[in-house]
């Protein structure tokens, strides 16, 4: 039994026998787990014995496939920081395990003793509070409905009390903390959104991340586009403050392809965002943005040499840089594919009206000062948007998505029918679906009172942001078309006069002639040798040739006759 000191003092943990039950001859005190021999064989052995240090017993858990069994414990360093860990189960079997336990207490400022009296305590505990482990953040659905849980292991939900966030995936530090008060960072950060559509847009995009789960939209991702000290970062951390300390929460691109697949699984259901892609490797960008988009990371074999669980993610991405990710691609001698378009598409930065990224300064004396003071303000009042967000979203998805998704959806037919032109291509579709829950999740946040924005100032500025999208596309049709027709006019522009032949001087002698070059009163028309059209013309191209053909007649560019894609003409004796 307990000595008289342990019986007696008050802070022995007030855990009731009903929750747990320790093992005999165990038991909890204010400087730690102590041990008495029930069974002493001698009068020595009577004698109290120090296990560890104090201990809080949180639960058991186990993963979503009732595997993975473990005791959830916290306590608290000699510097005051609050841990908690799992002690599996699995190694309780083992002589050895009780080391292996000590050793990972230890590591975390957990002061140890008997190690074989440390897993005999584990071996014997029982506690009747049953936790469901979760291995990332983000949404995660149970019978009693869906909870969220944010890096730090808050979890958000009907049965927030009945989750918790592996350790392991666990971030601490400002990029994911909070301070200051919701009306301080509404005054300070929020405020100086309304009437700058480029930082409204990217503060509602830091909300929409956690919309993708509920409206089934695909992760992807914006790219603010300008030159130096317009206003781009500054965009960035106003939208980082949502979540963190806005000049931590942001990254930078340089990171690799590997360190990216750890933030983007860290982000799940949030927002990941990467500053200034012209540090990037331009291959290794490329390949990020299909991978962040793709919502999953490389298939990687376990220990014994079958498959490991593929991480997998859904995220909003934000961007910025000088160049768009075409000419960074180009710089590595990359084509880029039109998936990578629609995955990431460019912004400009410029909002046009001779203030950078900025139409309206507020109570400020130029940009610079605006962005200064953003800066500076969302490293002050932080996290504490998206925790009342989390609370609130949570609590109208506890009986179920209907109402929640209903809300959303009818934010994102608003955008639709102002912004997208009738009979846009899939591809303008596809991006409109991105830009249109970016502009819901930023009503939404407005209509739960935590942007201080008037009705209707996220659709206006997700709005801007489409048009000059798609005004610099060009066009609402097929990306590929418009990849295939800018490829031919490159091919005649550079070799317009080198290989084709004069059509009134055919038999002119010309190196690796592909085709002829006729006069007309509009210009110049290329014949293409129908042969080299597909050998010459598109080799090495990630475009279809026939496809080709037909996005030049749909554009009025290619000749026919005969009801065909090509055109029979007889030059200089040859057809």
């Amino acid at each position: 039994q307990p000595s008289e000191r342990l019986r007696d003092n008050a802070s022995v943990a007030t855990q009731s026998r009903l929750e747990m039950r320790l093992p005999q001859g165990f038991s909890l005190a204010s400087d730690g787990v102590w041990f008495v021999d029930p069974h002493p064989k001698k009068e020595g052995d009577a004698e109290e014995r120090w296990v560890c240090g104090p201990l809080k017993i949180i639960g058991e858990c186990r993963d979503t496939n009732s595997y993975g069994w473990g005791v959830v414990v916290g306590w608290t360093d000699n510097s005051s920081v609050p841990h908690e860990a799992i002690v599996a189960r699995r190694q309780l079997p083992s002589p050895d395990g009780g080391s292996s336990i000590a050793a990972m207490l230890e590591d975390g400022g957990l002061r140890c003793g008997d190690s074989r009296l440390l897993r005999k305590f584990f071996q014997g505990l029982h506690t009747d509070r049953k936790l469901r482990l979760v291995p990332t953040t983000g949404w995660h659905q149970d019978d009693a409905g869906y909870v969220y849980a944010l890096p730090t292991g808050e979890v958000f939900g009907p049965t927030e009390h009945n989750v918790i966030l592996d350790p392991q995936s666990r971030r601490v530090g400002d990029e994911v903390g909070q301070a200051g008060t919701l009306d301080e960072w509404q005054d300070q950060v929020a405020q100086y959104a309304v009437n700058n559509s480029r930082v409204a847009f990217f503060m509602s995009a830091a909300f929409a991340g956690t919309l993708l789960n509920v409206n089934a939209e695909p992760s992807g991702g914006i790219h603010l586009v300008g030159k130096s000290r317009s206003g781009k970062s500054t965009s960035l951390f106003a939208a980082a403050s949502v979540w963190g300390k806005g000049t931590r929460k942001v990254m930078q691109w340089r990171a690799t392809s590997n360190g990216l697949e750890a933030i983007a699984k860290a982000s799940s259901d949030g927002v990941i965002l990467l500053d200034e892609i012209g540090q990037a490797n331009g291959k290794e960008a490329g390949d990020a943005i299909y991978m962040l988009a793709n919502e999953g990371g490389k298939q990687r074999a376990n220990v014994h040499g079958g498959a490991r669980e593929r991480v997998s993610w859904r995220a909003i991405m934000l961007s910025t840089g000088e160049i768009g990710l075409e000419s960074k691609m180009n710089e590595a001698n990359r084509s880029m594919a039109t998936g990578l378009h629609v995955r990431l598409v460019n912004v400009e930065a410029d909002a046009g009206v001779g203030l950078g990224a900025f139409e309206h300064l507020h109570d400020k004396a130029s940009p610079a000062a605006l962005a200064d003071h953003l800066r500076e303000a969302s490293g002050r009042h932080y996290g504490v948007a998206i925790r009342k967000f989390l609370e609130d979203v949570s609590h109208l998805r506890a009986n179920g998505d209907t109402e929640l998704r209903d809300l959303v959806e009818g934010f994102r037919q608003q955008f639709r029918e102002a912004n997208v032109p009738p009979g846009a291509d899939g591809q303008v579709e596809s991006v409109a679906g991105r830009f249109s829950l970016i502009a819901a999740a930023g009503e939404l946040a407005t209509a739960l009172g935590i942007l201080p924005w008037p009705k209707d100032e996220a659709l206006r500025a997700a709005g801007k942001c489409f048009a000059v999208w798609l005004s610099a596309r060009g066009h609402s049709g097929a990306g590929e078309d418009e990849a295939a027709i800018k490829h031919v006019r490159r091919f005649v522009l550079s070799h317009g006069m080198t290989r084709f032949a004069p059509s009134d001087v055919p038999n002119e002698v010309i190196r690796d002639r592909i085709g002829w070059r006729r006069e007309t009163q509009t210009g110049s028309a290329y014949l293409f040798h129908k042969d080299l059209w597909d050998q010459e013309v598109f080799k090495g191209a990630m475009i279809d040739p026939r496809r080709a053909l037909e996005a030049l007649n749909r554009a009025n560019l290619l000749e026919t006759n005969e009801g065909r894609l090509t055109f029979r003409m007889s030059i200089g004796g040859q057809k």
